[in-house]
């Protein structure tokens, strides 16, 4: 194993490890950068899928051994995509050069101690946003040749003076080259060719990626650097540190010593590695910094949706990926039944932004709306009419893209192999004979019913059988003969036996399908390209979560709080529906998060958080470890929030800032020395001054607006239906107060039968929520009642029906995968009050909460309190526990104190619950009622996820054996711990 040692050690090379690299370098410290990934020349970025292809080849393209661009990871509750390779982020980001707004970073928790360190307020940093912006040469798309003749960019524009949003539409600064030769930093690059190609690699070499600046004048200055080495443990030995890392082109293991060592590998990498490096303290002290580590996670709420057949072209590969950027508001959330709404006005906010790509990657965006998604993420139907205007700009040609030689991915192989007969002839002989035997069985067993069935079907279905069927009626005699005579003309072709045969052979031959008509048919294709624009959505998340390390594979998974994150991406979707309505397009969204359940990020934050105590977070405001003198984090895992923004900015001023101060309290006298590196600084810092003057003179956008008032024009889908309960009560006994459960179920159905006959009670209850994804996502999934009760009340001697409202809660608690110890709970409800995973046993029973509010004729307040225990209990006993609704009685005296005057039990019958399942329909907050004309997609799919969550939660009780099953059967063994 060789080994180095350095004075300053970077690992990763992304908008942090550069900024630390260069600076360091610059002040004279011997620096080493180890990053994992390669370096990237024009030519070297992964082939984008040629026009015979389906996919890109993966081995190029995702992170792995063969060291791809791209690493795309599941963290359970969330998918992550961040770049592997010498320049970071920046090889794959989208240019946006935005800082935050200054409210946000002066932002105060609930007990208003500030959420920023108060070092690092926007006064403080703006010098340093300024340098980086410099440092990039950020420049809005205006300043670009082509920028104002952008299809794309104009039509978006018009859309948001359409929909009264001008005064926050901007084109904020991107890092992207405007012209040919060398940059400022003495590096050649070509002006931008307009290709799109920004996420996937530049292939001009026009975009102002860090190896192009930051990183090139660490080379200068004399850091050295590793590439294809990545780093897999670090631990603290003798004052120095000490990082194990494993060489990809060798496989030779390794390890590199240092007196400083900086965290740039991204938020997830970053936290990961610190919370399983062993850092040489006491155990009491590494339990305290490790209880603290991937508290505080932010996905930045990012989003993704594609809008097709717009009206007019939008021309979504011209240009840089993103151009333009328009703030929405976001809804408030919704306030608790016992209290006040967990919610920050300055944090709700959110902003949409174009999204072009290479025009190669066509027929990819296509699968967005492929039928395998079964209209799932289709949010808003194409329409006929468009409120914007068309473009008269005409783009020019597009360059051809040079990049790496094309190889095939494996399924375009395996397509290809199947077409040209290469499986047939490969299988061996036994099986070729046997394959035969095993269709005709299937094809008997199963589809020949089937068939035979469908036959009669369609004949009933034509003309003039459907005449005869309809006139004499089905079954009839004339039917039973013209339907024997409609087969017998379908078995003209071959009997059922062959038509069954036949089924099952074009089945599992893909129906003799060519690899690009089964692209077609499964969404991939180019199909009107032009006519469709990709929309990104990204804003403050609401809520932090949490990054859980899992020691036994290295790994981390995300724990998100999704009942204040799911409301942010509803709010996004509205408004990207408003963006289609305005083109009069149809809207997909990514369907991760529509099937799934799980939104994609591509800007993590947080995890190893800055604060101003140790108590709250992991580094000091300069990024310094606590206790660990020398260990620093400079990357967006150190963010205490979301920025909102695109964070590239942020992360990259506030590792100018903190590197400083590391400088200047090792070297005070090196900002006025006369050191080449020092003169070089100094340089950059007056010419950032200037182009700060420059942006101001010129009236750019360095910082979202904040967003006006006006809400989305669409609404949220709702979900009602109604239930009907009658049962018996009488007046209460001691027996309720018992703290066995069976004993007070025993003294609520004593009741029920004491209550006989002449106690009745029963209910008409509506329940509704107006927010579905808030309710799915709700720990304590809230719906609202209105409805009536029948009872005949204490000294009345009739039955008489009350008005009444209330609240249901159903079926909770929540049930979530992974808890917090008991410590880092402490620290979450800390920085997130509303949210806390804590450790302790998982729950097997579930309890439905209903609250009822009523008047009496004297105005006096009553309440009828019932709850359903659900419950794994010997027997099957699903119907009952479903059904048996125990409810208390009471009512409020002088003082509103709480009376107990009667309880029992009420039941729903079988007719009740079909019934209650018959009529659930899709509601919207305007109409409160059944939504009118909705699409066919979103009724199935609506529908579909309350019940997959109604009954979801009863099979987890009473069959978790199932899910046992399903978990071993889908997943592989070495996930079980994730």
């Amino acid at each position: 194993m060789a080994s180095d040692k350095v004075r300053a050690l970077v690992i990763g090379s992304g908008f942090g490890g550069a900024v630390a690299a260069c600076r360091l370098s610059q002040a004279g410290f011997d620096t080493l950068i180890l990053e994992r990934g390669r370096r990237y020349e024009t030519a070297d970025f992964p082939a984008l899928p040629t026009k015979d292809a389906l996919l890109p080849e993966g081995r190029r393209l995702g992170w792995g051994p063969n060291q791809g661009l791209c690493d795309v990871q599941d963290l359970g509750e969330l998918i992550s995509v961040q770049a592997a390779g010498y320049g970071g982020g920046s090889l794959i980001y989208a240019n946006v050069q935005l800082r935050p707004p200054a409210e946000l970073m002066d932002d105060v928790d609930k007990q208003k101690r500030r959420v920023w360190p108060a070092v690092h307020n926007r006064p403080a940093l703006d010098p340093f946003f300024d340098l980086v912006g410099y440092m990039l040469d950020a420049a809005p798309i205006t300043t670009h040749d082509a920028g104002l003749r952008l299809v794309k960019t104009e039509q978006l524009a018009r859309v948001s003076r359409g929909l009264g949003r001008e005064g926050q539409f901007f084109y904020p600064p991107l890092a992207v080259s405007r012209r040919s030769g060398s940059n400022e930093h003495g590096q050649e690059q070509a002006a931008c060719k307009q290709c799109g190609a920004c996420v996937t690699g530049c292939p001009h070499g026009a975009k102002n990626t860090l190896d192009h600046n930051y990183l090139a004048l660490a080379e200068q200055n004399g850091a050295k650097v590793r590439t294809q080495c990545e780093v897999i443990r670090i631990e603290r030995r003798d004052g120095l540190y000490r990082v194990h890392c494993v060489d990809h082109l060798t496989q030779e293991q390794r390890h590199e010593e240092a007196e400083l060592l900086f965290l740039c590998a991204g938020a997830v990498h970053s936290t990961r590695l610190l919370a399983g490096a062993d850092l040489g303290l006491a155990k009491e002290r590494a339990d305290y910094l490790r209880h603290r580590i991937g508290v505080g996670y932010y996905p930045n709420a990012d989003a993704v949706g594609v809008i097709f057949d717009t009206k007019n072209p939008q021309y979504p590969s011209w240009g840089p990926c993103i151009t333009m950027t328009t703030v929405f508001p976001g809804t408030p959330t919704e306030p608790r039944p016992n209290g006040s709404p967990d919610d920050d006005p300055s944090r709700r906010w959110f902003m949409i932004q174009d999204g072009g790509y290479a025009q190669d990657l066509d027929r990819m965006i296509g699968m967005v709306r492929s039928p395998v998604w079964a209209g799932r993420n289709r949010f808003l139907g194409s329409h006929a009419t468009a409120t914007v205007p068309a473009c008269t700009n005409e783009p020019d040609p597009l360059p051809a893209v040079s990049g790496a030689p094309a190889l095939q991915s494996i399924l375009d192989r395996v397509l290809q192999a199947r077409q040209s007969g290469l499986f047939a002839s490969a299988m061996p002989k036994q099986l070729k004979d046997a394959a035969p035997q095993l269709v005709d069985a299937v094809s008997d067993q199963l589809l020949i019913p089937v068939v035979a069935d469908t036959i009669k079907r369609a004949v009933r279905k034509t003309w003039p059988f459907r005449w005869i069927t309809s006139t004499f009626g089905e079954n009839s005699w004339a039917d039973r003969v013209s339907v024997r005579i409609g087969v017998w003309l379908a078995h003209r072709l071959g009997d059922d036996r062959k038509i069954g045969r036949h089924a099952a052979r074009a089945a599992l031959t893909f129906g003799g399908q060519s690899a690009a008509q089964f692209g077609t048919n499964i969404g991939y294709n180019a199909d009107n390209s032009d006519h469709r624009t990709m929309l990104l959505a990204m804003g403050p998340d609401p809520s932090p979560g949490v990054l859980h390390y899992h020691a036994n594979t290295q790994s981390v998974t995300a724990d998100l709080d999704l009942y204040h994150q799911a409301p942010r991406y509803q709010d996004q979707e509205l408004a990207m529906r408003d963006v289609a309505r305005a083109l009069g397009g149809e809207l997909r969204v990514n369907p991760a998060w529509s099937f799934l359940g799980k939104p994609i990020t591509v800007h993590s934050q947080g995890g190893c958080r800055m604060s101003e105590t140790p108590e709250l977070g992991v580094t000091d405001p300069n990024g310094q470890v606590w206790g660990c003198p020398g260990l620093y984090v400079l990357d967006g895992a150190c963010l205490p929030a979301s920025v909102g923004a695109n964070p590239s900015s942020t992360i990259a001023a506030i590792a100018e800032r903190n590197v400083l101060e590391l400088i200047k309290a090792r070297k005070p006298a090196w900002l006025e020395g006369e050191s080449d590196g020092a003169k070089q600084y100094r340089t950059q810092r007056a010419k950032a001054v200037q182009w700060r003057a420059s942006a101001e003179a010129l009236h750019w956008q360095l910082e979202p607006p904040k967003p006006n008032a006006e809400p989305s024009q669409s609404e949220p889908i709702g979900l009602a239906f109604e239930e009907r309960m009658q049962g018996f009560h009488s007046a209460p006994t001691s027996r309720l107060e018992s703290i066995d459960i069976e004993t007070v179920k025993a003294a609520f159905r004593a009741l029920e039968t004491k209550g006989r006959p002449g106690h009745a009670i029963n209910v008409v209850l509506r329940a509704q929520t107006l927010n579905l994804p808030r309710f799915l996502e709700d720990q304590k999934h809230i719906l609202t009642l209105t409805g009536h009760v029948n009872v005949r009340l204490p000294g009345s001697d009739q039955v008489k029906r009350y008005a009444g409202k209330g609240h249901l809660q159903l079926l909770v608690p929540r049930r979530k995968p992974h808890v917090l110890h008991h410590a880092a709970a402490k620290v979450q409800r800390e920085i997130a009050p509303s949210y806390t995973s804590s450790k302790g046993p998982q729950r097997t029973t579930r309890l439905m909460r209903y609250t009822l509010n009523f008047l009496d004729e004297q105005q006096q307040r009553w309440e009828l309190r019932g709850y359903k225990h659900i419950s794994d209990d010997p027997g099957a006993d699903a119907w009952r526990d479903t059904t048996e609704l125990f409810v208390k009685l009471s009512r409020f005296t002088v003082g509103r104190r709480r009376e107990l005057v009667s309880a029992g039990v009420m039941h729903m019958d079988m007719a009740g619950f079909l019934k209650l399942v018959q009529g659930m329909c899709l509601i919207t907050p305007s109409s409160n009622g059944p939504m009118s004309n909705p699409d066919p997609a979103r009724v199935v799919w609506t529908l579909v996820s309350f019940c997959q969550f109604f009954f979801g939660s009863l099979q987890r009780i009473y069959m978790p054996q199932l899910q046992t099953m399903l978990d071993t059967l889908m997943r592989p063994s070495w996930s079980k711990h994730l």
